[in-house]
């Protein structure tokens, strides 16, 4: 399958689903990058549409790109919470939630994502309480080409509401010059209408409509490694979105993955609306998670043996960022807890053209 078709296919959906007014564009700070509040991975700099530097695929990923998912082997399960605190004048609070499940089977690569959002009260960010599920299936057409689809729905602050889809794809290009596991993907997401709110906005103040988590967002991005070499992996990602095709964003990401075990992660962005409005620039994430590996079938006969879950995986996220708004500094602090079940499976396959004729 010719994955330049694919791309133009997107695009030529994306393009006539923007046809709808998109003119209520009217962000908030941090608006466009809604979804990275419920996960240290995303917060950290995973939020690539390419999957991040080291690529490390969580359910929140669909969010950006539901073709992540493809290439995952495993039931991977994973719960997080981010807790917000304002500098302001009077110290306030917001937090939010998340629970999310992969299931892969022979068909593809489904996701489902629930996740809360709390934030009512919290000074420079009092974008009220809302509540979103996520779905999304993905497929990989070859070993190089993943495609997904999802779909969100949620309920959101002053009482409205929330309904799209999204379209992505992911291309493995190999080794590109110096570059190891390089990689593209392509992505809209917010096919739809989006969450609104009477906030002040950075363009017409609180006169019009604003959207958390831009409608009709284009999404490109490149990743791959620097060096990739024994028990050390040093990768990046570089990203440009569009937002309602009316901003540009820019997006960098370092990663760092020590022994299969340790990964240390940082990101930084540049939102040219936010800066026209006269918001600093954001400064770089912080994130570290660890993985290890536990029991999960003490007799050879259970269920998880049945199932080849003797060995599974665990991963404990943590991540750090500061947000300026207009009115106060915003610190986010996130947690996170991710099981996949079983181990990857790294062995060729093994092909047996004919048996040995009986003697």
């Amino acid at each position: 399958m010719n994955f330049s078709k694919v791309a133009r296919t997107l695009f030529c959906i994306a393009v006539f689903s923007a046809a709808v007014p998109v003119f209520a564009y009217n962000p908030i700070v941090y608006a466009d990058n809604y979804y990275e509040l419920t996960s240290p991975e995303m917060i950290s700099g995973a939020s690539s549409v390419t999957g991040g530097g080291v690529q490390d695929t969580v359910s929140s990923s669909i969010a950006v790109n539901p073709s992540l998912i493809a290439g995952e082997q495993r039931y991977m399960m994973d719960v997080d919470y981010t807790a917000l605190f304002s500098s302001a004048t009077s110290l306030t609070y917001g937090q939010t939630l998340q629970a999310g499940l992969v299931i892969p089977s022979r068909y593809g690569v489904g996701a489902v994502v629930i996740q809360g959002f709390l934030m009512d009260g919290l000074v420079g960010m009092d974008y009220g309480n809302s509540f979103a599920a996520r779905g999304a299936y993905a497929k990989d057409l070859t070993d190089r080409l993943y495609i997904g689809i999802g779909l969100y729905t949620g309920y959101g602050p002053e009482v409205d509401w929330a309904l799209a889809c999204d379209l992505g794809f992911w291309y493995m290009l190999g080794k590109v010059s110096f570059i190891e596991n390089a990689r593209w993907a392509v992505s809209f997401t917010g096919l739809g209408k989006s969450f609104e709110s009477t906030q002040e906005g950075l363009y017409y103040g609180t006169d019009k409509v604003v959207g958390l988590e831009a409608p009709f967002t284009m999404r490109v991005g490149f990743a791959g490694d620097f060096l990739d070499y024994k028990n050390f992996t040093w990768g990046f990602s570089t990203d440009f979105s569009a937002p309602s095709f009316q901003n540009a964003v820019f997006d960098l990401g370092m990663q760092f993955l020590i022994y299969n075990i340790v990964k240390i992660s940082t990101g930084w962005e540049v939102n040219v609306r936010e800066l026209i409005s006269g918001v600093p620039f954001s400064t770089p994430t912080a994130g570290i998670s660890v993985n290890f590996n536990f029991d999960t079938a003490k007799k050879k006969d259970s269920f998880m043996a049945k199932q080849g879950w003797e060995q599974s995986e665990m991963k404990i996220s943590s991540a750090y960022r500061n947000i300026e708004t207009k009115s106060s500094q915003i610190n986010v602090a996130s947690v996170g807890l991710t099981v996949s079940l079983g181990q990857k499976d790294t062995a060729a396959p093994e092909i047996i053209l004919w048996e040995d004729d009986e003697e």
